[in-house]
């Protein structure tokens, strides 16, 4: 296990291939996708979604890819607002005009 820096978010804890996983993930892979660009089962890619989303203490991949591109350092905590559909509290979201 080890500290690493993947975009804008700093994990500790997290295993080379979790790693891996984060990286494709954020850059929008699905986890049929990373499982053939890692030559891994897709249930190895589900096992290790479920020990990245415990370690960082979230529940879905949207909130892992706003971790990874947020431009505030935060270290594995996520502020989200229900009402700005999961963004960061105080971000505004381009795309959305929010």
């Amino acid at each position: 296990m080890k500290e690493a820096k993947i975009g804008m978010l700093t994990v500790k804890g997290v295993s080379k291939a979790e790693i891996a996983v984060i990286d494709l993930v954020a850059k929008g892979k699905s986890n049929a996708q990373v499982a053939e660009i890692l030559e891994l089962k897709e249930k190895t890619i589900k096992f290790h979604m479920n020990a990245i989303f415990r370690k960082l203490r979230i529940k879905s991949r949207t909130q892992l890819v706003i971790m990874v591109l947020s431009d505030e350092e935060e270290e594995t905590e996520l502020k989200l607002c229900e009402r700005s559909g999961g963004l960061p509290v105080g971000k505004k979201h381009e795309a959305l005009d929010i």
